[in-house]
């Protein structure tokens, strides 16, 4: 039986992915929106139950949920694996602790040097500098964090692990390239191991890891043809 409805952008989209992995290691059912593409997230019939105009989604009989992380929080709550929150309290809390983490200190650097790159918004030479040296201080965090440990809480997959390394697959696809991985050992190896699970590589394809960083590339300018006088 299906738990509610998601409306989510193609396997792209990485927040939608969090929600998609989070079902399969919950273990529950979720149907998925048809015929939903960028653009219908706008539309009037859409903002009538999610005012935001926010994807992914979440619809429950006549309860709707947004936000990506609060979704694959009541995926995993109302799944057959309650282990994916944590084994006791202390895990728990540490499962929100790297969850807020990943949310408010990785993603918000990474959202900052990989988008201008990829031209989903202006690009600032010398605030993409700043965030890069943010994204750096952030992933020297996790790497000491990494030192000894396979996952970031317990001895499995946690839904801190779901929502980190589909952040991190932003950059390591974008701007974390052969070069900067060098001085983040752990954090490369925690990446490609959650990363080629079979529930990931099921949803988001195999990861990505470049050899060198993209590039940002001014927009040519449309060429003005002469006029004769």
């Amino acid at each position: 039986m299906s738990l509610g409805t998601i409306y989510g952008f193609p396997a792209f989209h990485f927040r939608s992915n969090k929600v998609r992995i989070t079902a399969k290691y919950a273990n529950v059912t979720v149907d998925e929106a048809t015929d939903f593409a960028p653009g219908k997230h706008k539309s009037p019939e859409f903002l009538a139950k999610f005012p935001l105009g926010k994807v992914p989604t979440f619809e429950q009989k006549e309860w709707c949920l947004t936000e990506s992380v609060a979704i694959c929080y009541y995926l995993a709550l109302s799944g057959s694996n309650p282990a994916i929150l944590g084994e006791n309290n202390k895990e728990k809390a540490e499962v929100m602790q790297w969850l807020l983490y990943s949310e408010t200190s990785v993603l918000p650097s990474l959202a900052a040097t990989v988008f201008p790159i990829l031209g989903f918004v202006p690009y600032n030479e010398a605030a993409c500098a700043k965030e890069t040296e943010e994204l750096k201080s952030a992933l020297k965090y996790l790497e000491n964090s990494l030192i000894s440990k396979t996952y970031l809480v317990g001895k499995r997959i946690t839904l801190a692990d779901i929502n980190m390394v589909i952040n991190l697959s932003l950059g390591f696809g974008v701007n974390i390239d052969a070069e900067m991985r060098k001085s983040y050992p752990n954090v490369t190896r925690y990446f490609t191991t959650v990363a080629n699970q079979p529930q990931f590589v099921e949803v988001a394809g195999a990861p990505v890891l470049i050899d060198v960083a993209k590039q940002y590339t001014p927009p040519k300018k449309e060429e003005t043809k002469s006029q004769a006088s």
